[in-house]
């Protein structure tokens, strides 16, 4: 029998991210197409090309149009061309942030806003810029000014190990925060921590900062729920199934 030969391990390509500057060089030239950008620029044209595909759907659905991120209020000319636009086409539209924004950027874009959801990450100054990299006094203050409008408001607490949980006075909180809001507020809705991203960190190169953070399950959450739920008269969601009666 023929010796077989051994098998020399392979040492696959690798990118530098440190030497990296998005210029999609590498993507242009790879001969078996295994890099791809993650994203591409599109006009407002282009956007709404496959926006209204699914029209039907929104009309069957009573779904629309969210302007997301990253975090839309970045970007505030794009984000305003972009709701006018839903607007013009007759979507309901919805405002995805975190709410750390130019009040003078972001007050003319509400007038074409049914729905704000709102992230509030943590109520604590203090704990909000330590895991979150700056105060939440801005936000908290353009959580106040939403409310003087007329757009209806969803608040989303992202529930994460050691920033909020388990700590039943971040709910308790909440509803006193929400009742200062007013009538606007029209749910909340739990975020449990899930390491979905995890992967796609992984594919650009980075790391996570809560990689190692444990998934919290819904069950784990109900005492929040109950909380919230019974503070106010907005509807409560864990996962933010909005429209969806959960258990």
């Amino acid at each position: 029998m023929p010796e077989e030969k051994e098998i020399e391990a392979i040492d696959p390509p690798r990118i530098d991210r440190d030497k990296c500057t998005l210029c999609m060089k590498c993507v242009e030239i790879c001969a078996f197409d295994a890099l791809k950008p993650a994203s591409t620029l599109k006009s407002v044209d282009e956007i709404f090309e496959e926006v209204m595909k699914d029209d039907l759907f929104y009309k069957s659905s009573g779904g629309g149009f969210t302007v997301s991120g990253g975090e839309p209020l970045m970007h505030p000319e794009m984000t305003l061309a972009l709701l006018k636009r839903a607007k013009k086409e007759g979507l309901h539209t919805v405002l995805d942030t975190c709410g750390h924004a130019n009040w003078n950027t972001t007050k003319p874009i509400l007038e074409y806003v049914d729905l704000i959801m709102l992230d509030i990450k943590a109520l604590d100054n203090a704990k909000h810029k330590k895991w979150v990299g700056v105060p939440n006094t801005l936000i908290l203050e353009n959580a106040v000014k939403f409310s003087q409008t007329n757009v209806r408001m969803r608040l989303r607490l992202p529930i994460i190990h050691s920033v909020n949980f388990w700590d039943l006075q971040y709910p308790k909180d909440i509803v006193k925060f929400a009742q200062s809001l007013g009538k606007n507020i029209v749910g909340i809705d739990l975020l449990p921590y899930h390491s979905f991203a995890a992967k796609k960190y992984g594919n650009i190169g980075r790391k996570g900062y809560f990689d190692n953070f444990p998934n919290i399950l819904t069950e784990e959450l109900q005492d929040y729920k109950d909380i919230i739920s019974k503070g106010g008269p907005w509807q409560t969601t864990t996962g933010g199934l909005i429209g969806v009666e959960q258990q």
